[in-house]
């Protein structure tokens, strides 16, 4: 038995290696050429504002960079076991508004409008940086697929238990037969209008692992074109470290 299970255990690390090596030198190759070419060019210029230009240019693909080096951080914790929580008593109100205000500019800049809404008492127990996390990497994606004019409706309720969360963007959406592996490792749609927004496919991933760490569940409804949205749970008094179940809808 504990030869299978470590034979098992061995097997999905080495996909995890192989999944890491092709999907991260992929996504690494254009921000490190991009970070190269627009030093070279700063260097060269003598405009100061052209210089300037250049030089933010690199700075976004660093931070593009370091984006992707900490994801493949926090799934490497998750993979070893090292993963844990640190719960203590937080305002989901405070948490959700500062979240949408680190990522306001991302929106402004397609002209995209965050709508909030908070109904009842949304003091919970959790882990304070990783809902943040969760968060900032639903908030992400719901610009990124989405339309330029677009609109994000940010809720949030308190339940008997629970709190509920839900991020919906009116974007391009998931294909039906795509939903239940969204979640998965590496996993990205193609072909179609997320084929080309980058990305190595483990923001879901970590999102749902620091969900159902504390003792939540995280589902989505979406239907083509007309847009998707991520709901997930958080219990008032969360059993720490239960893995749930998770559910799938569409429209």
């Amino acid at each position: 038995m504990y030869k299978r299970q470590l034979s098992k255990r061995i097997k999905q690390l080495e996909w995890l290696k192989d999944g890491i090596i092709s999907n991260v030198s992929h996504e690494l190759k254009t921000p490190i050429a991009i970070v190269k070419s627009s030093i070279e060019l700063a260097l060269k210029e003598k405009d100061r504002k052209e210089e300037e230009k250049f030089l933010r240019i690199a700075l976004k693909a660093v931070d593009r960079q370091l984006n992707i080096v900490n994801k493949l951080m926090r799934i490497a914790e998750i993979e070893t076991s090292k993963f844990r929580i640190s719960p203590k008593k937080i305002d989901l109100e405070e948490l959700i508004s500062s979240a949408i205000e680190e990522i306001y500019p991302l929106a402004l800049a397609k002209k995209i409008h965050i709508k909030k809404s908070f109904k009842g008492n949304l003091i919970v127990r959790a882990d304070e940086e990783k809902i943040y996390e969760v968060l900032i990497n639903l908030l992400e994606n719901a610009i990124k697929y989405n339309k330029e004019n677009g609109k994000i409706y940010v809720n949030a309720e308190s339940k008997e238990d629970y709190v509920e969360i839900s991020i919906r963007d009116i974007g391009i959406g998931i294909k039906t037969e795509n939903l239940r592996k969204i979640f998965d490792k590496f996993f990205q749609e193609k072909p179609s209008a997320r084929e080309s927004k980058g990305g190595i496919g483990l923001g879901l991933t970590i999102v749902k692992e620091i969900v159902e760490a504390h003792g939540g569940v995280i589902w989505v409804e979406s239907k083509v074109g007309r847009g998707s949205k991520f709901t997930f749970t958080i219990p008032k008094l969360p059993d720490v470290g239960v893995v749930s179940s998770y559910r799938f809808f569409t429209n």
